[in-house]
């Protein structure tokens, strides 16, 4: 799965679970705060065709998130992690994050690209007026596939309607020069085994975009929502000659249910 739909997946899932948004982003809280949750809920996420060429493709997700007095967390996608500083507005703290196989692109199917691997690093975030919260985090490999840092700066907002709850995002991400090369870099070698002109990326913004998700509540602890994302590749990224189109899109339905303990 391409790594970026595996991180909208897994803020959707987040989001419909509710716990993982609120550990890290201090919205408002929406319901009373449980000694234990743990989220149970799947995803089906439809990918436009992809930025590297690869075809549209659907998707199925499953999600388990545990989340321990809004402090401590684990799920698959977000891996483990750590409020150190939460207060009412603010969240700041830790976390060792999955970094998923980037995957061949389809017209260069003999590059070497990331495999699985991990990144550590942090967040911060604030709330501001009109339950907006502005922040970002940043990671480094640390398992050897890139080498590289990531970062994100993320712009969002919830609020209650009369169908449920609207969570929606703008954000722009981007890498250091380790990271870029490695997940749009072609050597000379890898350009004469895939017929594409050798390139070597900065660092810099690869991406900015907008999601919106909906979340309808189902009875008491099982919700449903809907989830659409664009994306659009940009800076040295989008040179890249592995990037056939500069515009992503996702959409996914996604069902979760909490089970909580005081």
């Amino acid at each position: 799965m391409h790594i970026k739909s595996i991180a909208v997946v897994s803020t959707a899932l987040a989001l419909a679970g509710g716990a993982a948004c609120a550990q890290v982003m201090p919205f408002r809280e929406v319901t009373p705060q449980k000694t234990w949750t743990v989220d149970v809920g799947a995803g089906v996420l439809y990918s436009g065709r992809r930025a590297s060429g690869r075809d549209a493709k659907a998707r199925v997700a499953p999600w388990l998130a545990v989340n321990y007095k809004d402090r401590f967390f684990a799920d698959p996608f977000n891996g483990v992690g750590a409020n150190l500083i939460k207060g009412d507005a603010i969240r700041v703290g830790v976390q060792v994050e999955p970094q998923f196989s980037a995957g061949r692109p389809t017209i260069a199917p003999n590059l070497d690209r990331p495999g699985f691997g991990a990144n550590a690093g942090g967040y911060a975030y604030a709330r501001l007026p009109g339950n907006f919260v502005f922040g970002g985090q940043v990671g480094h490999d640390v398992t050897g596939q890139s080498d590289g840092l990531t970062y994100q700066v993320t712009l969002a907002q919830q609020s209650r309607t009369p169908i449920g709850l609207l969570a929606t995002q703008a954000y722009v991400r981007g890498a250091d020069a380790k990271r870029m090369r490695a997940y749009y870099g072609v050597t000379p070698a890898e350009g004469a085994a895939n017929s594409l002109p050798a390139y070597t990326p900065g660092g810099g913004l690869q991406g900015a975009g907008v999601l919106a998700f909906m979340l309808t509540p189902i009875g008491k602890n099982l919700g449903a929502g809907v989830m659409a994302n664009y994306e659009r590749i940009i800076g040295d990224a989008a040179d890249s000659p592995i990037i056939r189109k500069r515009n992503d899109f996702r959409v996914a339905f996604l069902v979760a249910k909490r089970f909580s303990w005081s």
